[in-house]
C-alpha cells in the first residue's frame, strides 16, 4: 500500500491544476537569428521512464584540440549550456559534424568541445563522460574552489572543464525548445545516476565563467522549470524503475499523449489518464487541468 500512495504522490508532483504558458525569446549569434520571439503553448510533463537514446560518435585524438583524452579524476558536475545558434539547420546533427570537421582538421587550433548535445529530436554523444572536455570557460582548476573571472568580472566556481559533463543544447529557430529541455533533463538524470549527483550539481556555463550561458532558458527564466523536469526524472528512475506508466489524453484535440499542448484554448480544460502497472496491478487515475490565458 505505500508503494501505491508514493506512485499517487509522484502523479501529482506531475500533475498542474494550471497549465503555465508564455512568450519568450530565443537567441543565436547571427544577426538574422540574435533574437527570436517563440512561444511556449504549455505541457504535463508525462513520465515514460524511458532511457535515452544516444547517437554516440566520439570524436578521434588524432591532434588533441577538440578531444585532449585527458581522464577526470571525478565527476562533481553537469554543466548546461545551449548553442547560441540559431539558424534552423543548427541542430544536434550539425553540430555533431561541426566538431567532427574540428576534430579531422589538421591546421585547427580551436579546442572547444562538449560531451552532448540535445536537439528536439535526440541526444548526440561526441566524448566519453569519463574525459575531460574545454567547455566551460574555467581553464585547468580543480573543483572544489572559486576564482575571479576577469572577462565577466565576477566570482565563479571551479571545476567546469576537469570536473564536469558538459550538455549543449539547441535553440535553431523552429525547433521546439520545451521538447530540447525534456530530453536534456532525462540525460542529466541518467547522468546523476551514473556519477551519484544530486539536483546542486545541475550548474549553469554562467556558474564557471560568468557567461550568460544557456541564454535561452536564463532569459526565459525557465531554470527553476529545468529542475522540476530533471527532479521528475531522477525520481522516476531511481524510485519507480518498476513501474509502468501508460498516459493517454482524453481530450486530444488540446493535449497529445506525450503532455504537450497542441491547440490552446484559453482557460480550456484538458483531461487525461494514466494507467500505472505495479507488482502485477494495474489502476487508473485520471486528471483534470485548465490552461491559463496565453501571456
Amino acid at each position: 500500500m505505500k508503494k501505491w500512495q508514493e506512485i499517487e504522490q509522484f502523479l501529482k508532483l506531475i500533475h498542474q491544476d494550471h497549465i503555465e504558458n508564455q512568450k519568450y525569446y530565443m537567441f543565436g549569434y547571427q544577426e538574422e537569428y540574435k533574437k527570436m520571439e517563440v512561444v511556449n503553448l504549455g505541457y504535463i510533463p508525462f513520465y515514460d521512464g524511458k532511457e535515452t537514446i544516444r547517437d554516440i560518435d566520439i570524436l578521434p585524438d588524432l591532434y588533441k584540440k577538440n578531444r585532449p583524452s585527458i581522464l577526470k579524476k571525478c565527476t562533481k558536475y553537469i554543466c548546461i549550456h545551449d548553442t547560441a545558434s540559431g539558424a534552423p539547420t543548427a541542430d544536434g546533427k550539425a553540430h555533431k559534424h561541426w566538431l567532427m570537421n574540428m576534430a579531422n582538421d589538421k591546421e585547427n587550433q580551436n579546442s572547444v568541445s562538449w560531451h552532448f548535445t540535445v536537439d528536439e529530436g535526440g541526444i548526440f554523444q561526441h566524448l566519453p563522460t569519463d574525459e575531460v572536455a574545454h567547455h566551460a570557460g574555467d581553464g585547468y582548476r580543480e573543483w572544489g574552489n572559486t576564482y575571479f573571472n576577469t572577462t565577466y568580472n565576477r566570482t565563479c566556481i571551479t571545476g567546469g572543464n576537469l570536473n564536469s559533463v558538459g550538455i549543449e543544447t539547441c535553440v535553431n529557430f523552429g525547433s521546439d525548445y520545451t521538447r530540447t529541455m525534456r530530453n536534456t533533463a532525462k540525460l542529466v538524470a541518467e547522468l546523476m545516476i551514473e556519477f551519484d549527483l544530486t539536483i546542486d550539481a545541475i550548474k549553469q556555463h554562467n556558474d564557471f565563467s560568468g557567461k550568460d550561458c544557456p541564454m535561452t532558458m536564463r532569459h526565459a527564466n525557465r531554470w527553476q522549470e529545468f529542475l522540476h523536469l530533471v527532479k521528475i526524472e531522477h525520481l522516476g528512475k531511481t524510485r519507480f524503475n518498476d513501474v509502468v506508466f501508460n498516459w493517454k489524453s482524453l481530450t486530444p484535440e488540446i493535449i497529445d499523449n506525450t503532455g504537450k499542448i497542441i491547440n490552446h484554448i484559453n482557460n480550456g480544460q484538458v483531461d487525461y489518464e494514466v494507467e500505472v502497472e505495479y507488482n502485477n496491478e494495474k489502476r487508473k487515475y485520471q486528471f483534470t487541468g485548465y490552461l491559463n490565458h496565453l501571456s
